[in-house]
């Protein structure tokens, strides 16, 4: 899960490209018809279409980056070992992408280390670009931190450390709602803020986020993507209970 470049990156695509190879038109029409594919749930469409401008343009980094990100963002079909080789592809592609970046508008740059930080696993890096970037004024960054603090509560679910991860929890739903102020309508985003009340025991605000997470993408809630994503969420819940029913036992 990720988050892509915004609409209001399309206004500045002069400052994000280093090479006169694609017109504004041309940008524009393709960062919106993706986002919309994405949004949409849609990704293997939305590769397809980088694939093919990536090709036109093989010089761009907009598109190389558009490429990378959704070589691993398809996850229905594929085993958990094929995931994690399709998220290790697009972080090694995401990480030559960052050494092409000095002079590159800082927001792209945020958007690419955002992207490397989720497929590399390390949410915490990822939590603190977020922090940085909204320090700045992106308050879309408010993304990074949820995500980043989602996936560090998940990780303490799994350790049993209850306290550590009802804390991150917390912050990842503060850091949602502040996203959401922004931006609302990000089917991708709901997946995290799920995450985020589950690890505090709120199973039925849960299932509401993963049910408008399903209507902004003209889903319902037997989605493959949300299946998927609420088992993994609830065997780290059964975990963190279990901590919490030794520790009452104690």
């Amino acid at each position: 899960m990720s988050v892509i470049l915004n609409s209001a990156m399309a206004k500045q695509k002069k400052a994000i490209r280093t090479e006169d190879i694609f017109t504004d038109e041309e940008s524009v029409h393709f960062i919106r018809t993706v986002r919309k594919l994405i949004n949409q749930g849609n990704c293997k469409t939305a590769y397809k279409m980088a694939v093919d401008y990536k090709r036109k343009y093989p010089q761009s980094i907009l598109y190389a980056y558009y490429e990378a990100v959704l070589t691993a963002e398809e996850t229905s079909g594929y085993t958990p070992q094929q995931i994690k080789v399709r998220q290790r592809q697009a972080a090694l592609k995401l990480k030559k992408i960052l050494h092409r970046l000095r002079g590159i508008h800082p927001w792209f740059v945020a958007s690419v280390r955002n992207e490397y930080y989720w497929f590399s696993r390390q949410p915490r890096k990822q939590y603190q670009l977020g922090v940085e970037m909204v320090a700045k004024g992106r308050r879309g960054s408010y993304y990074s931190q949820g995500v980043g603090s989602a996936e560090l509560a998940r990780l303490y679910a799994l350790a049993g450390k209850k306290k550590l991860c009802l804390r991150w929890a917390k912050i990842s739903e503060q850091a949602w709602l502040n996203f959401f102020k922004v931006d609302s309508n990000w089917s991708n985003s709901y997946f995290f803020y799920a995450a985020a009340l589950a690890f505090q025991g709120r199973l039925k605000e849960m299932d509401k986020a993963f049910a408008k997470s399903a209507k902004i993408a003209g889903k319902t809630m037997r989605w493959r993507e949300i299946q998927d994503w609420r088992k993994e969420v609830l065997e780290a819940v059964a975990v963190l209970d279990g901590s919490r029913a030794k520790a009452k036992g104690s």
